[in-house]
């Protein structure tokens, strides 16, 4: 039934302009590849997020690489029996790449992963993988201003990071690395909401985060136009 629906959503956004030929197999992929799994602290199923990415994404590029990829972002970091090769046997070169950039080392510590984002984002990643990633952060920093207004402080104990504070380092760091995609409205929604959640109590202090985030955003601003 989800299938259907989400097959139905993206054949009348999409499939009518004859754009998007690989998106159709890409959502029965990722549906397929997600099946059971739910968002942390919730009983939604997961493929509710990729999709939400690939829309996202979609309202800054119709690129159909770029597209294929946001579903299948978290295929291969969070489906067992997937790898890279798989998407490139399936969905090409391109989409793989995408995927690959998108995907965490699961290896690793929560830090060492997160300090790697941050740092990609800031020096290395193209583009085009700034706009899935900036789909796939919006999406996931939406969530939690929705469930933070509902849960407050009790949010973060559905992480594997419970620390509030590492939590904002993450979301903040990645401010930086998004900037050159400031033309967008998601790059500003990002901003705002990352501001939202992630401000102390103390008013002095919230006006400080408040501010220098809002001088990154008037920063990138400015030297894009």
């Amino acid at each position: 039934m989800l299938y259907d629906y989400l097959n139905n959503y993206f054949t009348l956004t999409y499939f009518n302009k004859g754009v998007f030929q690989c998106l159709k197999k890409a959502v029965i992929y990722a549906t397929n590849a997600h099946n059971g799994q739910t968002r942390k602290g919730t009983n939604l199923p997961f493929i509710i997020h990729p999709m939400e990415v690939a829309a996202i994404v979609a309202a800054m590029t119709l690129d159909q690489d770029m597209l294929c990829a946001a579903v299948l972002h978290d295929v291969v970091e969070d489906c067992d029996g997937i790898s890279i090769e798989d998407i490139r046997r399936e969905f090409g070169n391109v989409v793989a790449s995408y995927v690959y950039q998108e995907s965490e080392d699961k290896s690793k510590t929560w830090v060492e992963r997160k300090g790697h984002t941050i740092d990609f984002l800031k020096n290395r990643a193209s583009r085009n993988a700034k706009i899935i990633a900036l789909g796939d952060k919006l999406a996931n920093i939406r969530a939690l201003y929705r469930d933070y207004n509902i849960l407050g402080e009790k949010l973060w104990e559905r992480f594997n990071m419970k620390d509030k504070k590492m939590q904002g380092w993450y979301y903040r760091g990645m401010i930086e690395g998004f900037a050159d995609l400031s033309e967008f409205h998601e790059y500003e929604e990002y901003c705002q909401l990352v501001n939202e959640v992630f401000l102390k109590s103390n008013t002095k202090e919230k006006r400080l985060i408040s501010q220098t985030l809002l001088n990154v955003c008037k920063i990138s601003l400015f030297i894009r136009f």
